[in-house]
């Protein structure tokens, strides 16, 4: 079956969390080939992640360059957000994630 061109989207907590509670990783690099022999050309492969916020270089930076650099994905990198929230019982306030 041939589709054209194709774009892909990547949740990256998504597919994380689900193949760890699975027992598994994922191998992105099989998952591009496997999607290419559909018969469609990778047009776009757009990665979504959370960039923990560090200042040293870390595993998890290695893995975005090589998904950017080595698979050509797109990055699309954010931050936890953060709220303030206020105890109802102590009047303490917290922060979250």
């Amino acid at each position: 079956m041939f589709w054209g061109k194709t774009i892909v989207y990547i949740d990256n907590s998504n597919i994380y969390r689900g193949g760890k509670d699975a027992g598994w990783l994922p191998e992105y690099e099989k998952l591009m080939q496997y999607l290419e022999t559909l018969g469609g050309q990778l047009w776009d492969v757009h990665f979504f992640a959370i960039e923990e916020s560090s200042s040293s270089r870390t595993s998890t930076s290695d893995f975005f360059d090589y998904l950017q650099k080595g698979l050509g994905f797109k990055l699309h990198l954010y931050t936890y957000g953060h709220k303030s929230i206020r105890c109802v019982h102590c009047n303490r306030f917290s922060q979250i994630t």
